[in-house]
């Protein structure tokens, strides 16, 4: 289960789906991860800021594979 211990680390993953929020869902071997500013299919790197009931929070860095459905 996240930590707020995982603050300030950086991840990688893929954009599952946008849940309630706006949040784009990402799995990975640490649990889900909820962030800010990614689309689904997007690759993208994130720092995590904050841990809350076993889901951790982070804000996308770079979108490192765009998904077909972005408009810049």
């Amino acid at each position: 289960m996240p930590t707020i211990d995982s603050r300030g680390e950086v991840r990688r993953g893929v954009v599952e789906r946008v849940v309630d929020g706006g949040y784009g869902l990402v799995r990975g071997d640490r649990g889900v991860d909820f962030v800010v500013g990614a689309i689904p299919g997007e690759t993208v790197s994130y720092r995590m800021n904050r841990a809350s009931r076993g889901a951790s929070f982070g804000d996308v860095l770079s979108v490192d594979d765009s998904s077909a459905d972005r408009v810049e």
